[in-house]
């Protein structure tokens, strides 16, 4: 999902790009105690954001797993003050019926279901080539009724960041305010050398 991101802000009529990316190991660090998303994101379309959490289903699990995490996250909203939402991508359109009504029944018990906006997807709705295309119009919101499934750079639209997106404050010693490690790579890669210049 990651590399595909990255091909699409390359491409020349991109109106998108990817302003963060961090991996399962990484978001560990920052909610491990509370969540561990397999993924963290941030993409920008033209003046909208958005940002999420990532939820890789491969139809191995229960899906009442699934409420124990939608509870989890509510309770990283709660404390952080930070609405961040989940994308949940899943195997099959059968599956993700079926994983939406459990969805919406954790979020019914949730305090506050405002606080963990939730889209799902399904891997059969694309070419395989292109099943883990995030920019595709696939992401289905659980309590928009009427939507229809929307694109990334639409989520952005839909779900505007309610404060300042995320950042790695592990690179800063809070008491010092210098930084204590190498900061980590930017999401997007350094362009390659231009095809003219390699033939030189």
């Amino acid at each position: 999902m990651f590399t595909r991101l990255v091909h699409h802000a390359r491409q020349p009529e991109a109106t998108g790009r990817l302003a963060a990316w961090w991996s399962e190991e990484r978001c560990a660090r920052s909610f491990g105690d509370i969540v561990r998303p397999d993924a963290y994101g941030r993409w920008v379309q033209g003046r909208a954001e958005v940002e999420w959490f990532l939820e890789l289903d491969f139809g191995t699990e229960a899906l009442r797993r699934l409420t124990f995490k939608i509870d989890a996250y509510g309770r990283l909203a709660k404390e952080t003050r930070i609405f961040t939402p989940v994308l949940i991508w899943t195997t099959t359109l059968r599956r993700e019926a079926r994983l939406r009504e459990v969805l919406a029944e954790a979020l019914r018990n949730l305090d506050d279901p405002v606080r963990v906006p939730v889209a799902t997807t399904a891997a059969d709705l694309a070419e395989p080539v292109e099943h883990l295309d995030a920019t595709l119009t696939r992401w289905l919101p659980l309590t928009r009724p009427g939507t229809g499934r929307l694109s990334l750079g639409q989520l952005a639209g839909l779900w505007p960041p309610t404060v300042k997106p995320l950042t790695d404050s592990s690179t800063v010693d809070s008491e010092v305010g210098r930084p204590t490690r190498l900061h980590p790579p930017q999401p997007m890669p350094p362009a390659g050398p231009d095809p003219q210049q390699r033939a030189a």
